[in-house]
């Protein structure tokens, strides 16, 4: 592979996915009784995911 096709992975396809999963979750819970309670998990995935994709592209805390 070269690096301008993990570049493209990371930068447009990467982003798609985590998005379309992500409300994918949410729209199912949403249709739960309590889905209040289940939002701080996927908040913490969200933050997570984030963090792990601005290590990898260099950035110092």
């Amino acid at each position: 592979m070269s690096i301008f096709n993990i570049i493209f992975f990371i930068a447009i396809v990467l982003p798609i996915y985590i998005f379309r999963e992500g409300y994918k979750m949410f729209k199912t819970t949403m249709s739960e009784k309590n889905w209040w309670w289940r939002i701080p998990p996927i908040l913490v995935v969200i933050l997570s995911i984030l963090v792990v994709i601005l290590l990898l592209s260099g950035y110092k805390f």
